[in-house]
């Protein structure tokens, strides 16, 4: 029960912060077939590391504006 509420309060907190106004009102299920099941490979190079997703991602130029999002939010912490 305890990591269903912890997974649950993360997809939230992910709504929040990550997402555009017209995007706040997906459900949970949307949200995990658009943005965390997403087939992809974190390459790491000698200064870099590069997120590589699957060419076949059709949600893939939102996943990177969510990620932004995420990554700008970041920096304020």
């Amino acid at each position: 029960m305890m990591l269903s509420l912890i997974a649950y309060k993360l997809v939230n907190f992910l709504r929040t912060i990550g997402f555009e106004e017209a995007q706040k009102g997906m459900t949970i299920h949307s949200i995990r077939l658009k943005f965390l099941k997403v087939a992809g490979k974190l390459v790491q190079t000698g200064r870099r590391v590069y997120l590589k997703l699957s060419s076949y991602h059709i949600y893939q130029n939102e996943f990177y504006r969510v990620f932004a999002r995420l990554r700008r939010a970041s920096q304020w912490i």
